[in-house]
């Protein structure tokens, strides 16, 4: 391992050129490239622009101080450092490519905000030293391995991607407080605290999975048709704390709830998973415009259970006239109903509730080829 200051060497500004590079800081020029073994630093002694050249490039760790001003321009490559990133509080950052945090460390932030796409990889421990503020895409996990991020929160006001094949997980919060898309390409699940509060819009794509901590909805315009929000492995919370949130088809897997300050509205709830209990915030009214499906089943670990979040306090849930139900193995306890089509039930204990139970002398005036 050595160390490795980028300087003005005379010839050009890129990362790849020998004579740009000095084992001292502001030394002369003509030390070798940084491997994946050298600790690279970005200072004053050396502040000129530093611009990723031919091909992606490696480091060991790097340092940029409050004193290089200068642009570091990653172009289309990526730059994948194997220890810690040290961020200058004044550089200029540029560049299509990725910054790839790749193995356990410490980064920090120094302020900067992030401009470029940033991707921690899975497999490692990354702990933020500071609050992260990212505009550019970040990412989380790119192995099948798990990713743990702690410490500080991260702002990310860009687009974002969980995981692939993947969980990933820690003490960090990650705030989406900007417009982009919110994506998740593996089968693994996110078990940070999210927090989406932006003026701007929240795209959801595909199928997204949520695991444990708490996922919060303060304001910003969500847009989710067509997408599946799945919370498997451990049960979350989800609180909704503003109004004029849809989500797409929102899929438990787990036991679960629902709370804060508003209900909010789905396109689709489906819950086919025997045994789960859904609890709903008292007070607050739940939409579904397009179908509802919650289906136990007649032997261990049968029904599923609506419940509200506090015994004799309803919450509702308003069916959309048009949309369709099929409600079987289904206790509901403190669960009401609004405008919206009548809500029936079939096979499950129903307690303080305007669900209607069916009963086989009801199926036979015509209600089953509904059901």
């Amino acid at each position: 391992m050595a160390a490795r200051f980028f300087v003005d060497g005379g010839v050009d500004n890129n990362w790849g050129t020998t004579g740009n590079w000095s084992t001292t800081s502001g030394g002369a020029g003509g030390s070798a490239v940084p491997t994946a073994s050298d600790d690279v630093t970005l200072d004053s002694a050396g502040n000129v622009p530093c611009t990723l050249n031919t091909t992606n490039r490696v480091c060991k760790s790097i340092t940029i101080t409050a004193g290089y001003t200068a642009t570091l321009n990653i172009a289309t490559f990526n730059l994948t450092v194997s220890g810690l990133i040290n961020m200058g509080a004044n550089v200029t950052l540029a560049g299509t490519g990725t910054l790839i945090g790749q193995t356990t460390a410490t980064h920090t932030s120094n302020g900067k905000v992030v401009n470029i796409k940033v991707t921690f990889q899975g497999g490692a421990t990354h702990t933020l030293a500071d609050v992260w503020n990212i505009s550019g895409t970040l990412s989380l996990g790119s192995s099948i391995t798990t990713t743990t991020v702690n410490g500080n929160s991260i702002n990310a006001s860009g687009s974002f991607n969980a995981g692939v094949g993947t969980n990933v997980l820690g003490t960090t919060q990650l705030n989406l407080t900007g417009t982009g898309t919110w994506t998740s390409t593996g089968s693994g699940g996110l078990r940070l605290s999210v927090n989406i509060n932006t003026s701007g819009t929240i795209t959801m794509s595909g199928n997204i999975r949520y695991n444990t901590g708490t996922f919060t909805y303060t304001t910003g315009t969500v847009i989710a048709t067509g997408s599946t929000l799945t919370f498997a492995t451990a049960a979350p919370t989800i609180n909704i704390n503003g109004a004029g949130l849809t989500l797409g088809t929102v899929n438990p897997q787990v036991s679960m709830s629902f709370g804060g300050t508003s209900g909010f509205s789905m396109q689709t709830f489906t819950c086919t998973t025997a045994g789960l209990t859904i609890t709903w915030k008292s007070g607050l009214t739940y939409t579904i415009t397009t179908s509802i499906t919650v289906t136990g089943t007649i032997v261990a670990p049968s029904s599923v259970s609506f419940v509200a979040s506090t015994g004799g306090s309803q919450a509702f849930i308003n069916l959309l006239d048009g949309a369709a139900q099929d409600i079987a193995f289904c206790n509901a306890t403190d669960i009401g109903r609004t405008a919206g089509q009548k809500i029936y039930a079939r096979n499950g204990t129903l307690s303080n509730t305007t669900w209607i139970a069916l009963v086989p002398s009801v199926l036979k005036r015509g209600y089953a080829s509904t059901f």
